[in-house]
């Protein structure tokens, strides 16, 4: 493995980790929401909307740093989440959710993989 290699590794380490943390705080929110009524739940989706832009916009430069096909287009599908979330379809984002998180998961797998290979984790 180049250095150039290890380093789109480490990367590719990172943002996976702190996507999979991100999307998993998102299923927290997507569980409250299932409890809230009336005037709670219309705060916690406006709430819920400024998370969802700030995830979105992580998975777009997460795949702008790492290229590949790997993360592309998946800024769209967590905007899908928040879409179900407001038709209050909440078993469709949930099911989008886990889409998400396991190709995050899979990105950040193959590059611990990578590292531990070459004994930099």
């Amino acid at each position: 493995m180049t250095r150039e290699e290890e380093k789109r590794e480490i990367l590719a380490f990172t943002y996976g980790e702190r996507l999979k943390a991100e999307l998993l705080a998102v299923g927290q929110v997507l569980d409250t929401l299932a409890s809230l009524q009336g005037p709670e739940r219309q705060g916690a989706l406006a709430l819920f909307r400024t998370v969802i832009a700030a995830v979105a916009g992580d998975l777009r430069l997460a795949a702008r740093v790492l290229g590949g096909e790997d993360l592309r287009g998946l800024d769209a599908r967590i905007e899908l989440v928040e879409g179900f979330v407001r038709l209050v379809q909440l078993p469709a984002a949930r099911e989008e959710l886990s889409v998400l998180l396991s190709r995050v998961t899979t990105v950040s797998g193959r590059a611990m993989a990578a590292l531990r290979g070459k004994g930099l984790l």
